[in-house]
């Protein structure tokens, strides 16, 4: 099996592990109980077996008493193959006072047999009916069959029940792995590669014009420099290329399928609104500038359309098509309401509604907080604090 299969299938078993762990123990519980009845089942039958081979054994004796008290042969043995052709029989013989055997019918059998004696009607005792039980495999086997049925039911119901669950609440039903690794540092770019971009992930300042009226190039430069970086390790980090930096109107362009190009900068998107969110916090408290971004994932790539979609949006979320939610396949692998979109008016004299999303299902988001942590460390501090009046 390739590296990447194998790996692949790691992070599955990773991902999936509270499953399997809640289906080993069930397994095992199973198994336990399992066991534990079969036991009292063989003890139960087997104590079932000697009462019916005790009355068994009193009818035999009560029938074979005369023919054994005149050595009637003949009739000794007709009663003793009739008797070890029944099914719960495997071996039956009948013996005189003294312990010759008269007649037998079946094969050697291991144990201790069912003993009547003959009594005549005086009291005498002219001869013993002995009578072996046969193994008891075919009722055993329906029961065994039978529970590990049961079982495998009682686990498939189980995962049913995860997958109906994962899909009430918006979650992907496998927790596969993402198309790329989660560790930061062994990132590495990825080599260009001539094919066109399918999705771009698109940024917006919140009151850019205004931020630079009040500060000087180099100043604003410098209050963009660290959003810029962390904007560039995210995109780095999901394979997308910078195509205008964030004084420029940022655009990260992403190549491949468009489903899997666009969920890529919804990653990318989201790492970085995670990142900024923690970056503002800690610049408010050092007295310095927060700023505050919109955020739009499209399969659109014509670039005015899309930088003015984006200014349309609502602070500090990352908007996406509400008709491209379905067509890239974002729908189940995100949260969002519906109640939320907004429409707004694009170049182009087109009506489009925006969805705002809320965050990613819970196996990618958990992911994106890992991430978020990595970078939020390497992140630099501006230093610009008052405005440049």
């Amino acid at each position: 099996m390739p590296q990447a299969d194998m790996a692949r299938w790691r992070q599955w078993i990773i991902g999936e592990r509270p499953l399997l762990r809640e289906l080993a123990v069930l397994l095992l519980a199973s198994l336990l109980i399992g066991l534990y009845f079969l036991e009292h089942l063989d003890s139960r039958l087997a104590e079932a077996r000697r009462d019916y081979l005790g009355a068994l054994a009193i009818q035999v004796a009560e029938n074979a008493v005369e023919y054994t008290a005149t050595n009637n042969l003949v009739s000794l043995n007709v009663i003793a193959r009739r008797t070890g052709e029944l099914t719960p029989v495997a071996r039956v013989t009948l013996e005189d006072a003294g312990g010759r055997v008269l007649a037998s019918s079946g094969d050697a059998a291991a144990g201790i047999p069912v003993q009547q004696p003959m009594h005549l009607a005086d009291g005498g005792i002219v001869g013993v009916v002995k009578l072996w039980p046969a193994a008891e495999t075919v009722t055993r086997k329906k029961v065994e069959a039978g529970f590990v049925l049961l079982v495998l039911c009682l686990l498939v119901l189980r995962v049913l029940l995860l997958m109906l669950e994962r899909r009430l609440r918006g979650e992907p039903l496998w927790h596969l792995p993402p198309a790329t690794p989660a560790p930061v540092a062994e990132q590495k770019p990825e080599p260009a590669v001539a094919a066109p971009v399918t999705a771009v992930l698109r940024l917006a300042l919140v009151n850019e014009a205004h931020l630079r009226g009040r500060y000087t190039d180099s100043l604003f430069a410098s209050l963009l420099a660290p959003y810029d970086q962390v904007l560039e390790q995210a995109a780095l980090l999901y394979g997308g290329a910078t195509q205008a930096r964030l004084d420029e109107g940022a655009l990260i362009g992403f190549q491949g399928e468009p489903a899997d190009a666009a969920f890529k900068g919804v990653c990318a998107g989201m790492l970085f609104l995670k990142v900024s969110r923690q970056l503002a916090e800690q610049r408010k408290q050092a007295g310095q500038m927060a700023l505050e971004f919109k955020l739009l994932v499209t399969g659109d790539t014509d670039p005015v359309r899309s930088l003015a979609c984006c200014e349309a949006g609502v602070p500090g979320r990352l908007h996406v098509p509400e008709n491209e939610l379905l067509a890239l396949s974002l729908d189940t692998r995100s949260l969002y309401r519906p109640e939320q979109a907004l429409t707004v008016h694009c170049a182009g004299g087109d009506d489009l509604r925006l969805q705002p999303l809320e965050k990613l299902a819970q196996r990618y988001q958990a992911q994106i907080n890992d991430q978020a942590m990595q970078l939020a460390v390497g992140a630099p501090e501006s230093g610009v604090g008052s405005p440049q009046r």
